[in-house]
């Protein structure tokens, strides 16, 4: 690199008439020389760093691509399957069916006779006011809904933005015990549509509702409070009981409420508690239920100005419940989304007709996300192979070339494919907090075939027992062994643990094996002798379950090959335990990636540093390059200090040189002078 900082000789000098630049210039070429070799060093940490930039941007790909296989739901996803009986032809029209991994694989027949409805009317077309509508004067109605009441007023100038402002804002006017109103909205909702009021119900179905009080009989001639208004009205219907110590009073003969009122007033002559006496009320009533009456109208024209009035059916759709048949038995729901009657299925119900409903496993995620993962990891061995085995270029003609060999035989990567490698292809017991063996052992183990000593471990917090089982042996003795296991019973300083890392007992000739509270046990053998007491893992190898290393090259690559058929025999036999293995693999494969690559740090020697192994290789090397840049950045100074001394050096040879040149030449013109004298 050139000092710009300072001036260069650009011509001969005047006095010796030396190339001054041109001699410092290669002055300084040479003395640059280890600058080189470091420059060189650089590239190449920077080649390596994007190349491990890659693998760690591939290995996280493939984290991505396993997150599906870590969870439960991957494996135990449920699908309904509708075939139509009657009705239509789409089940959709029918019914839908939401399924979580939960429910359990079964058949029902679902009819639909109605879907849930909101009552709804249609009121008058309303151009400007009211008054267009023939209303002269203000008018009163009320609408009750649900143990609640509302007083509407409208009047002649009122539009019809107006009336449904009105109506959306009025609020429940039933009194509390203070005396005052309860202020509560009423489930309606009011809205304009074709210049027409549309008023409906803010629930579907009917929405039965039962109240309940406790009162204080009153003094009497004065009225006993309640916490809601009365509707007496079809289709509301609703119905008030009274009773007190067994004994029911009867509305009209011993009591009597008026319409949309909540003040109970006892009759005289009639039955009736003592005073201060508690009763109870309860009032059932269809709270998705709305109706009207009006004030000083006996025949409600209000209503009827309005078109609210029920008796034209074009203009009201009544409200209803959602009424179904599932498997003969009969179901009513107020709401068209029914949960709870088939376990782990949510319904819901969109119009008459029947249906065949299966619900079935779903295994179309469990397989794509299988291969997709595989393509990942194949992804990662590919980019491995192809780093471990390519060649330097000499004079590479591309940034791409320049990469090429910089990771040949890198030790490294050789570790990193060794370690995944075995991860998936070593036995990966399934944790457990319980295990039950699968078959009764009523006798010894020698009557189910063990012949020789022999022994299985079980592990906890890395912590692992060897319990020998023997031919003789009945289950119960093995569970005892397992009890007085000393590794279960005591921590490494021999002190005692309440409770054990786990404990054993017989149910039903079985032996099962628990582990301490949010501890998790492994049981392994390699005799077979869990197989004979029904505790082995159904599987314990991926190859198990179709996903083996490929037979090309003897499996040299390390690439995965995924057999569905395999896998698919594995989830209809017994997805559940797929599941359980799958998981626990693919949790531990996403540590050991995460170890990999993480970039959370960890303090080391003073410093912190990336825990991941990519990530603390690409942190030293960032740090060997930014170190390099500091020796080239001092090494500069000393060149630029060095330039400066030679340029001063060869100044002083070009000045002294012209004072010698000035001498030589006054010594010529004297030299001159004298010979023309002597002549």
């Amino acid at each position: 690199m050139a000092d710009s900082s300072e001036p260069l000789f650009t011509m001969p000098g005047v006095a010796s008439g030396m190339d001054w630049g041109s001699m410092l210039d290669k002055v300084m070429e040479k003395a640059r020389k280890p600058e080189e070799v470091w420059l060189e060093q650089k590239d190449t940490l920077e080649l390596k760093i994007d190349l491990y930039k890659e693998l760690s941007a591939s290995i996280k790909q493939a984290r991505t691509a396993l997150t599906p296989l870590k969870l439960e739901s991957t494996y135990l996803n449920k699908q309904a399957e509708m075939v139509v009986l009657s009705g239509g032809s789409s089940s959709d029209a029918i019914v839908k069916a939401t399924v979580k991994s939960t429910a359990a694989i079964c058949r029902h027949e679902i009819e639909v006779i109605q879907k849930a409805t909101k009552e709804t009317r249609f009121g008058a077309r309303i151009e400007d006011k009211m008054e267009d509508l023939g209303l002269t004067e203000n008018r009163i109605f009320y609408i009750s809904a649900g143990g609640k009441r509302a007083k509407i007023e409208i009047t002649p100038s009122d539009t019809l933005q107006k009336v449904v402002d009105k109506i959306n804002g009025a609020t429940d006017i039933t009194l509390n015990a203070d005396g005052e109103a309860k202020g509560e909205p009423l489930p309606i909702v009011a809205k304009i549509l074709d210049n027409r009021l549309v008023l409906e119900s803010t629930e579907t179905g009917l929405g039965e509702k039962t109240f309940e009080s406790t009162i204080t009989r009153g003094a009497d001639g004065e009225p006993d409070l309640l916490d809601f208004s009365i509707d007496k009205q079809a289709p509301a219907n609703g119905a008030l009981t009274v009773t007190q110590a067994g004994i029911t009073y009867i509305e009209g003969v011993d009591f009597e409420v008026s319409q949309g009122g909540n003040e109970i007033t006892w009759l005289a002559g009639g039955n009736k508690p003592a005073e201060g006496i508690k009763y109870n009320v309860s009032y059932k009533v269809n709270a998705n239920v709305y109706t009207f009456d009006t004030e000083g109208e006996a025949d409600g024209s209000i209503i009827n100005i309005l078109g609210l009035d029920s008796a034209d059916a074009r203009n009201y759709i009544p409200a209803q419940d959602a009424e179904l048949v599932i498997d003969g038995m009969s179901i009513t729901r107020s709401s068209n989304t029914i949960e709870g009657l088939i376990d782990g299925v949510t319904l819901d119900v969109a119009g008459p007709g029947t249906v065949m409903m299966d619900v079935t496993l779903d295994a179309e995620k469990a397989v794509t996300s299988t291969e997709e993962f595989v393509t990942a990891y194949n992804d990662i061995m590919d980019w491995i192979n192809i780093r471990l085995s390519e060649e330097l270029v000499k004079d590479p003609a591309s940034d791409f070339e320049r990469k090429w060999g910089k990771l040949h035989g890198d030790s490294t990567l050789w570790q990193i494919k060794s370690q995944l490698r075995q991860l998936l292809g070593s036995s990966a017991p399934i944790p457990f907090n319980q295990r039950t063996g699968t078959e009764a052992i009523l006798g010894t183990m020698a009557d189910e075939g063990l012949t020789n000593d022999t022994a299985f471990s079980i592990t906890i917090d890395n912590k692992s027992t060897s319990i020998v089982v023997k031919p003789g042996d009945t289950v119960q003795n093995i569970a005892d062994r397992i009890n007085s296991s000393s590794e279960l019973r005591y921590d490494s300083n021999g002190e005692l643990l309440s409770p054990p890392l786990a404990t054993a007992r017989v149910t039903e000739g079985r032996l099962v094996i628990t582990a301490a509270s949010n501890k998790q046990a492994t049981v392994s053998d390699s005799s077979g002798v869990l197989g004979l007491l029904g505790l082995n893992d159904p599987y314990t190898q991926l190859s198990q379950l179709g996903i083996t290393t490929e037979k090309a090259d003897f499996g040299k690559s390390g690439k995965l090959e995924f057999d569905t058929d395999k896998f698919m025999t594995g989830m209809k036999k017994d997805p559940k335990a797929v599941e359980q293995f799958m998981t626990n693999v693919m949790k531990k494969l996403d540590e050991a990636m995460d170890g990999l690559t993480s970039s959370s740090t960890i303090a080391t020697g003073g410093t912190s540093q990336p825990k991941g192994r990519i990530s603390s290789q690409i942190h030293s090397w960032e740090t060997e390059v930014k170190s390099i840049d500091k020796r080239i950045s001092k090494f500069e100074d000393q060149l630029s200090e060095k330039r400066k001394r030679i340029y001063k050096q060869y100044t002083a040879a070009e000045q002294q040189l012209a004072k010698l040149q000035q001498q030589i030449s006054w010594l010529s013109s004297v030299s001159t002078q004298l010979a023309s004298q002597s002549q």
